[in-house]
């Protein structure tokens, strides 16, 4: 976590003096009838395929931030009982990727914000990838639910943190495909006169649980989280370094070998 005894550290590493004057306090932001309703819908969602209470309870925690800037994740956590049992912020604390998420907030935000306070779904809510899971959840109804979420809260930003597809044609809106890794950013109304700027990153995991955790990939989401959150200022431009380092990550084309297989922990 970030506090006042290492203010100049985020995901382990020394924040770059280019970086330390680009955070923003975002402007104070409210919950709506949409954030009540959607929570509704994820808890409906894990009783109709049984899920259990903690689990469920957990991924409202998640989602229960106002509707200014949703993050997007793909399967964040596996399942492990005696981590779903714990309190809300020993939980995060237990999952490398759901930490980096808490400590990028509060770097971008000058701990203004945290992952308790902001928006945090997963694109395969509560299906694990486990070839022996017995919870048979289609993506397509995953796809659907993360739609209805994103119909009901109407955010300002989303910041996409994985590069999937979607099985539901309205989601179709928010891929962002590219044949080589860039920060990519678009405007789009999905709901009458509603903006929503969509910015596609990268999973956490690839930065704090892939073997050699090269610090290169954790500057370059500490950039795209401050870009993300600077949005809600009206701020709307990634800092002339980051593209130096998008290079360092991209050069073997790791970030694309392997986040996919490391982002589950």
């Amino acid at each position: 976590m970030i506090d006042n005894h290492n203010c100049h550290i985020c995901l382990g590493i020394p924040i770059p003096l280019s970086v330390q004057p680009l955070p923003r306090t975002p402007p104070a932001s409210f919950h709506h009838l949409g954030d009540l309703s959607s929570l509704q819908t994820l808890k409906d969602f894990g009783e109709e395929f049984g899920v259990p209470r903690d689990e469920i309870d957990h991924a409202c925690n998640l989602a229960s931030g106002p509707a200014d800037v949703v993050v997007i994740l793909e399967r964040p956590k596996t399942r492990t009982s005696h981590e779903y049992g714990y309190p809300f912020p020993q939980f995060v604390r237990c999952c490398k990727t759901l930490w980096a998420v808490d400590e990028l907030i509060r770097l971008a935000t000058n701990s203004a914000r945290s992952i308790h306070t902001v928006t945090v779904l997963d694109a395969f809510s509560f299906k694990p990838k486990l070839p022996n899971d017995k919870r048979h959840i289609p993506d397509e109804r995953c796809h659907q639910l993360l739609a209805e979420i994103l119909r009901a809260k109407k955010p300002k930003v989303v910041i996409r943190c994985h590069r999937g597809e979607y099985r539901d044609p309205w989601m179709k809106q928010f891929e962002l495909p590219g044949e080589e890794y860039k920060f990519m950013r678009t405007e789009l109304r999905i709901s009458g006169n509603h903006k929503t700027v969509l910015l596609q990153s990268f999973h956490p995991s690839v930065a704090v649980n892939n073997a050699d955790r090269r610090p290169e990939y954790r500057c370059l989401l500490i950039y795209h989280f401050i870009t993300a959150f600077a949005e809600l200022s009206g701020v709307s431009q990634l800092h002339k370094d980051a593209e130096e380092i998008r290079q360092l990550c991209t050069e073997k084309g790791y970030i694309f070998s392997t986040y996919k297989q490391h982002h589950s922990h």
